[in-house]
């Protein structure tokens, strides 16, 4: 019986340390986000991330973010077919939306800091309105378009309690193709892991 009592005993006690390294089932993401797109530009936004836990290390993530920008530009034109100077000026405003699934693995040895790294693919949209003024004259123009990406990345969460983590980084390198061009993006992300 002594026996018995000490097996359960150790059972136990020592199964209690394994457990507490057992990934939360589901994790929700969601923070403030820089993306850099290729080329230049800054635009700044949110990020927002699921992650379902498969098994052990393995997650199924899904991930969508959006991103805005505007930009100005005001250039002066002297020609001597027309007395004067013209000033154009143009004024323009960008969004980036990224709508990305993919696996996501989470290296858990230590549960207060838990890097992870990911691939993830799915689709991009781009959208961008533009407003050209010269004179008097005012010429307004839209236009969006809805393409492939895929990112790779990783980062770092650190636990604040046992349902609620800090994720101090994320950067993830972006592949958007609009209009059959490619770009390579950087984005960068911070905020809250609730479990």
């Amino acid at each position: 019986m002594r026996l018995i009592t000490l097996i359960a005993f150790l059972l136990v006690t020592l199964s209690a340390p394994a457990l507490a390294q057992e990934a939360p089932p589901v994790e929700i993401f969601g923070g403030y986000s820089y993306f850099r797109p290729e080329g230049g530009g800054n635009t700044h936004g949110w990020n927002a991330s699921f992650a379902a836990n498969v098994k052990g290390l393995f997650e199924i993530v899904g991930d969508f973010s959006g991103h805005y920008g505007s930009q100005s530009l005001r250039t002066e034109i002297t020609d001597d077919s027309f007395p004067g100077t013209v000033t154009i000026n143009a004024d323009s405003d960008v969004s980036v939306h990224t709508f990305l699934f993919g696996p996501q693995f989470s290296y858990r040895r230590n549960r207060r800091v838990v890097p992870f790294a990911r691939a993830m693919f799915g689709a991009s949209r781009l959208g961008a309105d533009a407003t050209i003024r010269f004179g008097n004259t005012s010429l307004d123009s839209s236009f969006a378009d809805i393409g492939f990406a895929m990112a790779a990345g990783g980062g770092v969460d650190v636990s604040l309690s046992e349902s609620v983590g800090l994720r101090l980084f994320q950067v993830d390198y972006v592949l958007t193709n609009f209009g059959g061009n490619s770009r390579g993006n950087v984005r960068f992300s911070v905020g809250f892991v609730l479990r």
